[in-house]
């Protein structure tokens, strides 16, 4: 045991994390709460930019086809 945890520091804090359970209960806690925004946070940047992209056909076609109205009108 003395030799896995001179090799590996690590195992250290996971077991004294493990034996404070308020720290293992934060760090978990945090680890969720950044996950939680990150994902909020990209969903809000997915929709405004198929919202933009949407906008835009939109603004596209409706100029075309106004466009084409005007013309149509004008060969009439």
């Amino acid at each position: 045991m003395h030799i896995i945890l001179l090799v590996n520091p690590s195992i250290i804090t996971i077991i004294s994390i493990i034996s404070n359970h308020t720290t293992l209960r934060s760090i978990i806690t945090t680890i969720t709460i950044i996950l939680i925004i990150t994902t909020i946070t990209t969903i809000i940047i997915i929709t405004i930019t198929i919202s933009i992209i949407i906008i835009i056909i939109i603004i596209t076609s409706n100029s075309s086809s106004s466009s084409s109205n005007s013309s149509r009108n004008i060969t009439t």
